[in-house]
């Protein structure tokens, strides 16, 4: 779906704000990008204009980019935390140790061996912290590299004002380098959203667990920086966990994400320890239950106390076989239910994506039920109709009591639907089901043959059975004039030309 029907005013995700006092990977971000020239395969400023000047010309699709920076940005930030935490705990202990030595020292002159051999615990620690900060530096480029990737390709087209060559080529007084010019700037375009819809096709693939086909097809486009594979593939081995009945991986990324999940008000994590709480007297371990409850439960009892008493309540029946008969109104039952494990990662995934600063819903999935609200008229409706009553035949003929409509309700012909609409189609018709109706003031008429606006220069002209359709389409039919709708022939003189006010 082209990008052109949906353009912003608001103001642009800036990539480039540089607000902020400290000094974060946020806002130096672009600074770095811009001043970085690094060999092999490094980040170079190879952009046609400075990236500091990006989000102006790109401001009208910022609002649907925005995760395209944003993503990377959250793992850049990650990143630098996880060093500065690396590097304190490194010359801390250094420091502890060296204040050790030093009061020895004042007690005792220590001598030179000892001395000698200090130095070098001092030294390897300083050597094994260079290494680790040597590969988190690693990681830091691999990442800025993707964000310079994506902030190239945001660079590529200025999407603020697509059409403005088009327009001036289309007069008679363009020049041949104006034609040329509109001529790049066209197919430009046209690549731009060819690799944009490719990014929304692999993110959908991985999404929807199809990780080996998304990595194929992204290697094969070559947009393998485009795309967010990492936060997927961290995804999926946290999610395969779940799925097995285990919540360690995701306890561990919960530990990895601690401090984003508590400024979302995230309940992810109370809800793993939970769940291996329930593993615990599922197992008719109460002593290990117990103890698990008080370490990582019982800071909880403030803001969730009635969870906790309900799960307290499972203690009862611990060593009872109440439980295992899979009663289904037995009031703990579905805390022992395998849908909690599905529940969990529903709460793994949505976490995920917010930390991330991913959208909830693909963003094909928003793109095209955007598209689909913008063709949307109260005629589509005979389209969503259909599919319906089609789904219900389906589910009838299944159980055996055969197909038929709904009462008081017309069953739609085949014919009577807009084979060109996308809403009347079968595939889109339940998508667009739910959707709110396109806001037009001003209505079109389209000729149902032709697919053709009609307007004063093509009218249209009306059956005696009540259809119309553009002239262009019944001069295309000759003399005898057959409707397709309903299959009557009319005669050329019996129609009647009607005029659009």
């Amino acid at each position: 779906m082209s990008s052109r029907r949906s353009r912003s005013t608001s103001p642009a995700f800036s990539a480039t704000r540089t607000t902020s006092t400290t000094s974060t990977p946020s806002a130096s971000m672009s600074s770095t990008i811009s001043a970085m020239d690094v060999s092999g395969g490094g980040a170079t400023n190879t952009s046609k204009r400075d990236i500091s000047q990006l989000s102006t010309s790109t401001a009208p699709y910022f609002c649907l980019e925005r995760s395209l920076l944003q993503t990377p940005q959250q793992r850049l930030s990650k990143n630098f935390r996880n060093t500065q935490k690396l590097a304190e705990k490194h010359l801390q202990t250094i420091v502890r140790q060296s204040d050790k030595h030093l009061q020895q020292h004042r007690k005792r002159p220590l001598s030179r061996a000892q001395c000698v051999k200090a130095l070098q615990q001092y030294s390897s620690s300083l050597s094994k912290l260079a290494s680790k900060l040597s590969s988190l530096q690693e990681h830091d480029i691999g990442i800025i590299d993707e964000i310079h990737s994506r902030l190239i390709h945001l660079d590529e087209v200025d999407p603020a004002n697509p059409n403005a060559l088009l327009s001036s080529a289309s007069t008679s007084t363009a020049t041949s380098s104006e034609l040329s010019s509109t001529a790049d700037n066209s197919l430009s375009l046209q690549r731009w959203e060819e690799i944009r819809l490719q990014r929304l096709l692999v993110e959908y693939m991985y999404r929807d667990g199809c990780h080996r086909s998304a990595a194929l097809l992204a290697k094969e486009v070559n947009i393998e920086n485009l795309v967010d594979s990492t936060v997927y593939a961290h995804a999926r081995t946290v999610i395969s966990a779940l799925e097995q009945h285990s919540c360690s991986s995701a306890l561990h990324w919960c530990a990895a994400h601690r401090s984003n999940l508590r400024k979302l008000e995230n309940d992810l994590e109370f809800e793993l320890r939970s769940q291996e709480y329930i593993e615990l007297v599922r197992k008719n371990s109460v002593a290990e239950a117990i103890a698990y409850a008080r370490q990582h439960l019982s800071p909880h009892s403030a803001s969730r106390l009635s969870s906790l008493v309900r799960l307290f309540g499972l203690l009862a029946f611990a060593r009872s076989n109440a439980l295992s008969h899979s009663d289904p109104s037995h009031p703990y039952q579905d805390l022992f239910s395998d849908e909690r494990y599905i529940r969990l990662i529903s709460l793994f995934q949505i976490a995920n994506y917010r930390v991330h600063g991913l959208a909830l819903d693909p963003q094909l999935s928003i793109f095209v039920r955007a598209g689909l609200s913008a063709l949307k008229t109260p005629d589509c409706a005979s389209g969503t109709t259909h599919n319906k009553r089609q789904q219900q035949k389906r589910e009838d003929d299944e159980e055996g009591r055969g197909g038929g409509s709904v009462r008081g309700e017309e069953e739609p012909s085949e014919r009577s639907l807009n084979q060109n609409c996308p809403v009347c189609s079968k595939q889109l018709g339940l998508v667009a089901e739910d959707l709110p109706l396109a806001f037009k003031q001003n209505s079109s008429l389209v000729c149902r043959i032709t697919g053709r606006i009609m307007d004063v220069h093509n009218p249209p002209l009306v059956l005696p059975n009540g259809n119309a359709y553009s002239t262009e389409a019944i001069d295309a039919m000759g003399s005898v004039i057959v409707c397709p709708r309903t299959g009557d022939t009319f005669e050329r003189s019996a129609l009647t030309k009607a005029y659009i006010t």
